[in-house]
C-alpha cells in the first residue's frame, strides 16, 4: 500500500538494491542480523503472553497487570541512559552485561511470579536490558555499514527484528499450547543462551574496531 501511494524520492545515497546481498555477505552486518533475530524472538516468546502469565500464573489483579507493564516500558529509559553514559567506554562488557541479564529475567520469569515485589524488580531488568541490546545494536549496525548503506541496514535491521517477533510469538503459542504457560520464560531463555554463545563466538569480530 506505501509503495503504491507514496511518492518517490531522490535517493541520498549511491546504495542501489541491487547492492543489499552486499550487506548479508559483510559477515559483521550478518552476526548482528542473526543476533538480532534470535534475542528479539527470544524477548517475544515470553513478553508476547506476558498479560494472560501475569494474570493466571502470578495471580495479579487488572490494576498491578497495568502498573507492572508501564513500569516495563518506563525501565527503557533506564537502558538507554546507561547505553549513553557506559557503552562507548566499554562496548564488550557493556553488551555482555546486557545479554546477561536478559537471558536471567526470562530464566526466571515462572520463578519472579511468586510476589508483585519481584515481578516488579525483574520488569526493571527486563525493560531495561531490552532497550539496552536494541540502541547498541543499531549503533552497531551503523558501525558496520558502508556509508552509503546505512539507511538501508537500519530497516533491515527492523525487519529482522520485526521477523524474530514473529517467530518468538509463534514459539510462545506453541509452548503455551503443548506445555504451559508459565513456561514462557524457559523457552525464550533458550533462544537467548543460543544468542549469548553466539555472540561469545563472534564478539573478535564485532569489536575489532
Amino acid at each position: 500500500y506505501l509503495f503504491f501511494t507514496l511518492p518517490t524520492l531522490p535517493s541520498r545515497g549511491s546504495f542501489s538494491l541491487q547492492r543489499l546481498p552486499e550487506l548479508f555477505c559483510r559477515k559483521s552486518l550478518f552476526v548482528l542480523f542473526v543476533l538480532t533475530f534470535l534475542i528479539s524472538g527470544s524477548y517475544y516468546v515470553g513478553y508476547s503472553y506476558i498479560e494472560p502469565f501475569l494474570k493466571q500464573v502470578a495471580g495479579l489483579d487488572d490494576n498491578w497487570i497495568t502498573l507492572s507493564l508501564m513500569i516495563f516500558g518506563a525501565s527503557g529509559l533506564l537502558g538507554s541512559f546507561a547505553f549513553s553514559k557506559y557503552y562507548a567506554l566499554r562496548p564488550i562488557l557493556f553488551t555482555k552485561i546486557v545479554l546477561l541479564v536478559l537471558t536471567f529475567c526470562l530464566f526466571f520469569l515462572q520463578l519472579s511470579s511468586v510476589s508483585l515485589f519481584s515481578v516488579l524488580l525483574l520488569f526493571i531488568l527486563w525493560g531495561a536490558s531490552v532497550t539496552a541490546y536494541n540502541v547498541s545494536f543499531q549503533s552497531e549496525i551503523i558501525k558496520h555499514s558502508p556509508a552509503d548503506a546505512t539507511s538501508v541496514s537500519m530497516p533491515v535491521f527492523s525487519g529482522i527484528f520485526n521477523l524474530g517477533i514473529g517467530c518468538g510469538t509463534w514459539i510462545g503459542g506453541v509452548t503455551c499450547t503443548c506445555w504451559s504457560l508459565s513456561f514462557i520464560g524457559y523457552a525464550g531463555a533458550f533462544f537467548a543462551v543460543l544468542a549469548l554463545v553466539y555472540w561469545f563466538r563472534h564478539k573478535s569480530l564485532l569489536y575489532s574496531h
